[in-house]
């Protein structure tokens, strides 16, 4: 008779069956396994986040950059993009001739062209997360950060984040979620998520430390 394979494990992404874990108060010893299949992809934290594209975030940055006797018209062309999403840079660059009525010289291209950035994906997750999993799971509940230790990955109680999560959560019938998991990546940067014994399900990701502003997160 073949062996059971305990409900759990139903979770896992692929139809691919985990290492068994016999006893399942031991999953600690188990490296962290993500489930990306859960991730939130109709809010504002989900997998739009990452989709290829091009914004100019620090507009005063480049006001700095620029010479004092930049024209007018440049100047509001760089305003009325600021924090615009482009899908392309040819795109982008378009709208700030246009914008600008041609007014832009090759410098002031280039200028612009340093305060660029493109979506944080690889930048400020992919490094990060594939840290996680070469990790135990008890290893990652006691890494801490500052002078006090404060621990980096924690339970977060659902009363504790903000109302529009709340009510994200009850959209998708998680309303029954007492806790969720955040993993710390940087100083603002989170992931949301539910955990199943060693699996992440991965719910949202938070750039800007919004979900749960509070300094006990």
């Amino acid at each position: 008779m073949a062996k059971k394979v305990p409900d759990y494990f139903s979770l896992a992404e692929g139809g691919k069956t985990p290492k068994n874990i016999e006893n399942p108060s031991q999953y600690k010893d188990f490296p962290l396994a993500w489930q990306l299949s859960f991730i939130d992809d109709n809010s504002r934290w989900g997998i739009e986040l990452f989709r290829r594209h091009f914004v100019i975030e620090d507009d005063i940055g480049i006001y700095n950059e620029l010479p004092e006797d930049i024209h007018n018209d440049l100047y509001n062309a760089i305003g009325q993009i600021h924090s615009r999403r482009f899908d392309t840079l040819n795109s982008l660059l378009s709208e700030i001739h246009r914008r600008a009525n041609s007014n832009i010289t090759a410098e002031q291209q280039r200028i612009i062209l340093n305060f660029l950035k493109e979506n944080p994906f690889w930048s400020e997750f992919y490094s990060k997360i594939r840290h996680f999993e070469t990790n135990l799971w008890h290893i990652i509940e006691r890494e801490g950060y500052g002078k006090k230790g404060k621990t980096k990955h924690h339970y977060i109680s659902v009363s504790d984040i903000i109302p529009e999560a709340q009510k994200r959560l009850e959209q998708l019938k998680l309303d029954d979620v007492e806790e969720l998991y955040s993993i710390r990546l940087s100083g603002e940067i989170r992931i949301f998520g539910i955990r199943k014994f060693n699996y992440f399900q991965v719910l949202w990701f938070d750039l800007k430390h919004e979900i749960c502003p509070s300094s006990r997160n």
